[in-house]
């Protein structure tokens, strides 16, 4: 009886991260923290999959290089999260407030996601987070909006850099319009009568005070850039 052979799913090639599908697809294959990395790329061509393994493993290490080869493939939104806000801490530039801003922004995401904590990064798809940012943008205002996304691109990203995943699912979300607020401004003889009230007051700083607003309206100055000027 004649037997027949078994095609393999998988061949090696003669590049070390390099291997072939039986479709004859081309596979780049690396670690991560322990892990195996795999990433199709989308050609037949030897000579072409040769060229863009060089750019995967390089985008690679310098992902992998950046962690201490602890980091588990498994990496959950919260663990991300986590090591986002160790850097925000470490960061000496970022003042406490901006920190705490985030970390409202974290909360907002959390509390309008069920569930993102305990799911893993790679698990995470573009759909997912178009199918979040859909429900969160009808309740949140854009400037809340708008942060609470980069925030997530932020978090997102730590998995990148840390050689879990190769692409950012939250990149092709899209801002929401922040309108300006409408400003009624007085015309020239009523902010002429508004001055001309604060000289007549009876406090000792009382043309001071009616100058110092003078100068603010006149040079479009905040009251911090006048006290730099002073």
């Amino acid at each position: 009886m004649k037997q027949h052979k078994t095609t393999k799913t998988w061949e090696r090639t003669r590049l070390q991260n390099l291997v072939r599908h039986k479709s004859g697809r081309y596979y780049a294959r690396a670690f991560a923290g322990g892990k195996e990395v795999w990433k199709s790329l989308k050609t037949s061509h030897f000579s072409v999959a040769q060229a863009k393994l060089a750019e995967f493993l390089k985008e690679h290490r310098e992902r992998t290089s950046n962690g201490n080869g602890e980091v588990s493939a498994k990496m959950t939104f919260g663990e991300a999260a986590a090591i986002h806000l160790r850097n925000l801490d470490d960061n000496v530039r970022i003042k406490p407030r901006t920190r705490h801003y985030w970390r409202q922004r974290l909360a907002a995401l959390v509390k309008s996601w069920p569930g993102l904590n305990e799911t893993e990064v790679r698990k995470i798809t573009h759909a997912d987070c178009k199918k979040w940012a859909s429900a969160y943008g009808k309740t949140a205002s854009p400037t809340n909006y708008n942060n609470t996304v980069a925030l997530l691109r932020h978090v997102l990203n730590v998995a990148i850099e840390a050689g879990v995943m190769y692409s950012n699912a939250a990149a092709a979300l899209k801002r929401a319009a922040i309108r300006g607020k409408e400003i009624a401004l007085p015309s020239t003889e009523k902010f002429s009568a508004l001055i001309a009230e604060m000289r007549a007051g009876h406090s000792r700083d009382s043309i001071n005070c009616a100058d110092f607003a003078s100068g603010l309206a006149f040079t479009g100055c905040r009251v911090g850039e006048a006290r730099e000027i002073a």
